[in-house]
């Protein structure tokens, strides 16, 4: 088993210091509602962590690369462009995002998975400069051994030379590809089994397997360094909802 928390967490040790003691939530564009996020939050508290929310437009004190991380919990607008000059300002001074995308979302009224709508053209420059992309699609198992209570909750494992140890329980994960044209480096940090395909999300949400549909085994979450940076990115965030937050495989 690998316990829900772990995921995160994982990936908050690794890029912390000795003096790294605030986690920064960062908020202003739709990101998930502080009630989905209380296992989490408390989890970190146990670990000592102080939790605080980050908003450009109403922080009372900026970000700090000393003793900051910055979190971003399924962002669904885009950042400003001022915002994201602090931002790229305080990880070239040494910070670290982890940023957690969404591009659809298990619905339990409806028992279906829906699509996320996300225009965020300059957060996606920001993965670009960081030599990454979050594809819009879903990833869905064709083995159900894979696959955990639905399709789309998927067996993860750590990527070759990867940080993090363990397989992972990633639900509604969509697939990220590493470019060639920025300057730093990508490590892949879990992937999917194979047996997995890609399923588009542009015109909406259809999980049956057509023919073409990529099929193998897809990165789902990745750190990339700068030159002093660090962003660490995962392509869906439900295992943070309280739901699922404490689910084992």
């Amino acid at each position: 088993c690998f316990r829900a928390e772990n995921k995160i967490t994982t990936a908050v040790n690794y890029a912390a210091t000795g003096s790294i003691v605030r986690i920064r939530l960062l908020y202003g564009h739709q990101e998930t509602a502080d009630s989905e996020l209380t296992e989490f939050k408390s989890y970190l508290d146990l670990l000592n962590y102080s939790v605080l929310r980050y908003d450009y437009l109403r922080s009372s004190s900026p970000l700090d690369p000393k003793t900051d991380i910055l979190i971003a919990v399924s962002p669904k607008t885009d950042f400003s462009s001022e915002e994201l000059k602090a931002i790229k300002t305080f990880m070239q001074n040494g910070g670290t995002f982890i940023l957690l995308l969404d591009n659809a979302y298990y619905s339990d009224s409806t028992h279906a998975v829906e699509k996320t709508e996300r225009d965020q053209p300059r957060l996606t420059q920001l993965l670009k400069e960081y030599n990454l992309s979050v594809n819009f699609d879903v990833l869905v198992s064709e083995n159900p051994e894979n696959a955990g209570l639905r399709s789309t909750a998927l067996i993860t494992e750590p990527y070759e030379n990867s940080p993090v140890t363990g397989n992972a329980v990633l639900s509604e994960c969509s697939s990220i590809s590493i470019l060639s044209d920025a300057n730093a480096v990508v490590t892949p940090l879990f992937k999917t089994k194979s047996q997995t395909y890609s399923s588009p999300t542009a015109y909406g949400i259809d999980l049956q397997k057509k023919e073409p549909s990529p099929s193998g085994s897809f990165i789902t979450a990745a750190l990339s360094k700068g030159e002093n940076s660090k962003l660490i990115v995962f392509s869906t965030s439900s295992f943070l909802n309280n739901s699922e937050f404490l689910t084992d495989i």
